[in-house]
């Protein structure tokens, strides 16, 4: 199997789709949204759901599409109306939505990028794939934007909610992203305040106390709230808050693509250190940026400055290391802060 689009490389082509923006992605590729609901229009199709049918060829007429050719859609392959760019798609569209049933042939992707540039393959990945009724979607990775969490209520239908946990004890408490509430943990957890040390861990099914690797604040037997890693959290001028908090605001910034924070290791210890900002948004100057951070953010936590590179060194699953960012920080004390 040749190699194909990176995960680094899709989300600086469609900053629209990690955002959670999927109408946006295809606008900003400049797709036909003819094209584009075609495309989902047979992706229901093959998910079986009669609402996504009926909504996306309804947008398919309303954007020029004929019914002759909706009609005919279920058997493309055979009918001669459509072109040859608009096969390559739906063939793209039917692996991709029949994945389970085997990888994406390479042939069926050399197709797709002959017909279409890496900006409008990006958008057009994500254009394919309705998904049929969901009872609920749950994220359990970093905590959830609770706009993005929205949007994909209302593009999905369904309720998005979060789990926390830690690898010794699995999870251990839930929430509805959007409710803005604090944690709920399970029946069977127990959690115990250890002063400093952070808050201790049981459950029913498990020997022993685990101490948890985040701060949370107990508001009572059965509730939480969580201030961060223990190791995410920084401290200035009397002031506490979370990298992953700061990331989050940083990268909800109009015209900001991806962004991070940089916190030096000498942060909290001297007092001439200052966080830095790395940012991916090309329509966007670093005086700008600053001032947006300055009406969201305390001024402990301006960064000194804001460095726009092409791209942030996100490894294969997306995630940033911290000796990529201490690099990037050198690169940009010497002037090369364009990599």
């Amino acid at each position: 199997m040749q190699s194909r689009l990176d995960y680094a490389t899709f989300r600086r082509l469609a900053p629209a789709i990690d955002k959670g923006l999927y109408a946006g992605a295809a606008d900003a590729a400049s797709l036909d949204p003819r094209l584009v609901e075609l495309v989902k229009v047979r992706a229901s199709q093959l998910n079986g759901c009669a609402h996504c049918i009926h909504v996306h060829a309804g947008k398919a007429v309303a954007a020029g599409e004929s019914h002759a050719r909706l009609l005919l859609l279920d058997a493309w392959r055979e009918a001669q109306v459509f072109t040859d760019r608009e096969r390559a798609a739906l063939a793209w569209c039917e692996a991709l939505t029949l994945v389970t049933e085997g990888h994406v042939p390479d042939e069926v992707y050399a197709e797709a990028q002959a017909a279409f540039d890496d900006a409008e393959l990006a958008a057009l990945t994500s254009a394919g794939q309705p998904l049929p009724s969901l009872e609920m979607v749950i994220s359990a990775t970093s905590p959830l934007d609770a706009g993005l969490a929205a949007r994909v209520e209302e593009a999905w239908r369904t309720r998005v909610h979060e789990i926390f946990g830690a690898t010794e004890v699995g999870s251990i408490a839930s929430r509805r992203t959007v409710d803005g509430r604090p944690w709920e943990v399970y029946r069977s957890v127990r959690l115990r305040p250890e002063g400093e040390a952070g808050v201790a861990v049981s459950v029913a099914q498990l020997p022993g106390e685990v101490m948890l690797a985040d701060r949370i604040e107990l508001l009572g037997p059965g509730s939480f709230r969580l201030l961060g890693r223990r190791t995410d959290l920084i401290k200035r001028a009397g002031k506490r808050a979370s990298l992953t908090g700061l990331n989050a605001i940083l990268q909800a910034i109009d015209g900001v693509e991806d962004g991070t924070f940089f916190a030096p290791d000498d942060l909290e210890t001297n007092a001439k250190a200052r966080l830095s900002a790395f940012v991916v948004a090309p329509t966007r100057s670093p005086e700008e940026i600053i001032a947006a951070l300055r009406a969201r953010i305390e001024a402990p936590f301006l960064p000194r400055r804001v460095v726009k590179v092409e791209a942030l060194p996100r490894n294969d699953v997306g995630k940033i290391m911290r000796s990529a960012l201490v690099e990037l920080s050198s690169a940009a004390a010497r002037g090369q802060g364009r990599p």
